[in-house]
């Protein structure tokens, strides 16, 4: 049975990351296996917790299309090499003015959070009024865009993250249940999960931590193990929230949550 639910889940999402996001809004690019390879990242990193694999997919999809603006801010966004984020900031800073609408809307947002990467890895401060200014930017383009495309599941996850970092654990927990998203990808159900363990609804957060297993089946992901470790860190179980952690840097060292959650467990 978990064979199938996996199977299923594969195939669904996977479908749905690419033909029916392409007849939405194609992001900035007329290639279709791009604009595949850029959904497919995004829900490697958001519904599998896979850094590793997203970072593979969005650089292919600026290979495919050199042109693909959008997917370059991704690149600098999941990218370790300063430089390279560097020499990626300051081209999307050039080109910029090429988009129009909602492709320019949300480039200028992730640009914004390229900013704040660079300096947090850099080791440097991040004024509070810069994360403040993206945290803005960040929740009325994708309420703009969700408007006009209520159907873009990677924008939406987006959206709720910016709920939570603006107004709450409540107000993002309030706005999943209103919004109906758990059936739309396993990221909503880990969420959801992590947002009631932050709220000190353990209950419901293993009930939900539950439901995510069901969905992955045998599979071992990076999401789940991430999941039980935010669990476990609001509980005060921080041993057992070292272990979930490890293990999820073992499937995927390069999970940035994970090792950033790891460094100031204790």
């Amino acid at each position: 049975m978990k064979a199938v639910i996996i199977c299923f889940f594969s195939i669904y999402f996977l479908s749905e990351s690419t033909d029916s996001y392409a007849q939405d809004f194609d992001f900035g690019t007329e290639s279709q296996k791009a604009l595949e390879y850029y959904h497919l990242a995004w829900q490697q990193i958001l519904d599998l917790g896979e850094w590793t694999n997203a970072e593979e997919s969005f650089r292919k999809s600026v290979q495919i299309d050199p042109d693909f603006l959008l997917a370059w801010s991704q690149v600098g966004r999941i990218s370790n090499d300063p430089e390279e984020r560097k020499f990626i900031f300051e081209m999307l800073n050039k080109k910029k003015s090429q988009l129009n609408g909602f492709q320019k809307e949300l480039l200028e947002t992730y640009m914004g959070s390229l900013e704040i990467i660079d300096l947090k890895d850099r080791g440097l401060p991040v004024h509070p009024n810069l994360g403040k200014a993206f945290l803005a930017k960040l929740y009325q383009s994708s309420q703009s865009f969700l408007k006009e495309y209520p159907d873009e599941t990677y924008i939406e996850a987006e959206y709720i993250e910016a709920i939570h970092s603006i107004y709450g654990a409540k107000s993002a927990l309030d706005s999943l249940a209103k919004r109906n998203l758990l059936d739309k990808s396993p990221f909503f159900i880990s969420y959801r999960a992590m947002l009631q363990a932050e709220t000190n609804n353990f209950v419901e957060a293993h009930k939900s931590l539950k439901i995510l297993e069901e969905v992955f089946g045998s599979s071992q992901r990076p999401a789940l193990s991430y999941t039980k470790a935010y669990i476990n860190k609001e509980e005060g179980k921080l041993e057992e929230a070292e272990i979930s952690l490890k293990e999820c840097l073992k499937l995927d060292p390069k999970h940035t949550l994970a090792k950033r959650m790891l460094l100031n467990l204790y």
